[in-house]
């Protein structure tokens, strides 16, 4: 599979730029929370170059304001995407005068592939005409945004939150900035245990602002969730490359080894280094301090990024099940009982698995605990109820994503349906999810094979319910199926409903194709739509 780009020094010189650009958004004090998300995945993809970032289309756009030159108008534009591993930068504008009109123009398009030549156009020698015409570095160089009021655009098809902030226009219209806060807003945005927080104090946002609990054994810092994203990002700047990825290490419930930690305390102290030795540098006295403190933080220990409520549930629970109503059959390695808080600690995220009755053991007994402990935690979302006897899961302890016996749907199962439906647990059979204290679906049986990192979030499918009167392709060798859909979980990102969709786009063109060759049309036409 490609995983590298080919680059010149031209090319990295561009990338320079784009990172630059980037850079400029999040220190901008116009960038909302959600967009933050987007932008922080952006510059983790330019952090591993030459590697491959695959399954992702996102993009950030700035536009700056309109400038005269006499009775010629102006204004520019710069991008930086990615999709499904295509890089692109480019930038343009738009050129007015009263004599002769207006009209669009590109100065520059840059696209890169993997294991490909980049391929760049340059358009400055036909635009002579603009009389501010730039390189899209120089245009980059240029941007302002405390000077003047720019426009910023962030698309992203796998960041919800961007949706979900179209929809909350009054929340839109002010944005993130560490400046924009009440006259008697204390400068920290960052305390500790011993200092309680009074979340009405951080912003004029502060009451749908999110906040983060960052903890280890008899040690927990309260966090906006703005300042959190702000800070990785920082370390990324300062070279830190993440474990994992940016997005295990964001979101609760978030596992941080003492590895992981003392990698971003070193970032955090070379940027803070660089940041001492320059004069008037763009980051607010306010986020300075977060800065200093969260780097010294980190470094000290495994922690846990978790959501409020998060620190005193472990102290409460000791990460165990207590439920008088279910078995415990498994609460992971002994060590963990102990919170998995200690400051030395390279132990597994601690879990449990908690049997509610007769079936639910039976499948329970198929989880081998050393396996789960060597994974990356895995996580099932949106999961609600049974796709054939419709009861509610969120009062069961497991469930299974699996496969109907001699069929090729798919469904989320209780263990009951399991039983009497299921093909069994396995790669290309069905996945057992355990619930966990805090709510959440943990991966614990059913793993890849030979995957040395996994997904550290899987998306299942929560709506999709089979058609029992449709036939199975009995003629057709179940393991060739297996290794399609396979191919094609990693193509998509491991989004069944994608596969799903491709599927039925190929059905419709082909409505008499069997499975096997729906899948093959599918990998050919995600090929050709991704060279």
């Amino acid at each position: 599979m490609h995983n590298q780009y080919q680059f010149k020094d031209s090319d990295t010189e561009l990338l320079h730029a784009a990172k630059r650009l980037l850079q400029k958004v999040v220190e901008s004090g116009k960038i909302r929370p959600a967009q933050l998300v987007t932008v922080a995945k952006l510059q983790h993809v330019i952090t591993v170059l030459p590697r491959v970032t695959e399954n992702m289309t996102a993009s950030v756009s700035v536009s700056c304001p309109r400038h005269q030159f006499g009775e010629i108008e102006t204004w520019h534009w710069w991008d930086f995407a990615i999709e499904d591993g295509r890089l692109s930068i480019s930038s343009g504008g738009h050129f007015y005068r009263p004599s002769s009109g207006g009209d669009t123009f590109t100065t520059m398009t840059w696209e890169a592939l993997p294991e490909q030549p980049a391929e760049m156009c340059d358009y400055r020698e036909s635009l002579r005409i603009v009389p501010d015409v730039r390189s899209f570095p120089e245009g980059v160089a240029s941007i302002d945004f405390e000077s003047e009021e720019y426009s910023l655009e962030v698309l992203d098809d796998d960041n919800a939150l961007l949706e979900a902030s179209q929809d909350s226009p009054e929340d839109e219209s002010e944005s993130v900035s560490t400046d924009d806060v009440t006259p008697d807003m204390p400068e920290e945005v960052f305390v500790t245990e011993s200092e309680p927080v009074d979340r009405r104090q951080f912003s004029r946002e502060s009451e749908s602002e999110a906040f983060f609990e960052l903890y280890r054994r008899e040690e927990k810092v309260d966090v906006t969730e703005n300042v959190w994203t702000m800070t990785l990002l920082a370390f990324l700047d300062g070279g830190w490359v993440p474990e994992r990825s940016f997005q295990a290490c964001s979101r609760p419930l978030a596992w941080v080894t003492s590895s992981e930690g003392q990698a971003m305390q070193q970032a955090g102290q070379s940027l803070l280094s660089r940041i001492d030795g320059e004069q008037g540098s763009p980051i607010t006295a306010a986020f300075l301090k977060s800065l200093r403190d969260l780097t010294d933080f980190v470094g000290r220990g495994a922690f846990i990024v978790g959501r409020p409520g998060s620190y005193e549930d472990a102290i409460v629970n000791d990460w165990k099940t207590n439920s008088s109503e279910g078995k415990e059959v498994h609460s992971g390695p002994e060590q963990t009982y102990d919170m998995g808080l200690d400051e030395d600690l390279e132990q597994p995220e601690p879990w449990s698995i908690t049997a509610l009755d007769a079936a639910e053991e039976s499948l329970v007994a198929l989880v081998v605990a050393n396996q789960v402990d060597e994974r990356v935690p895995e996580f099932a979302h949106g999961v609600e109820s049974c796709d054939y006897c419709g009861c509610d899961l969120s009062g069961r302890g497991v469930f299974v994503d699996g496969r109907l016996r001699d069929d090729l749907m798919w469904g989320n199962m209780c263990a009951a349906c399991f039983a009497k439906l299921a093909e069994g647990i396995g790669w290309g059979k069905g996945q057992l999810y355990a619930r966990q204290p805090n709510g959440d679906w943990r991966l614990v049986a059913g793993f890849e094979p030979e995957l040395p990192k996994p997904p550290s979030v899987v998306v299942r499918r929560t709506e999709h319910i089979p058609d029992p009167s449709t036939p199975p392709d009995s003629h057709e060798d179940s393991a060739v199926r297996d290794r399609l859909r396979q191919d094609l979980r990693r193509k998509v990102g491991y989004d069944e409903n994608k596969i799903d969709r491709l599927l039925d786009q190929e059905r419709q063109k082909r409505p008499d194709a069997s499975e096997v060759e729906l899948m093959r049309a599918a990998i050919d036409k995600w090929e050709k739509d991704n060279r």
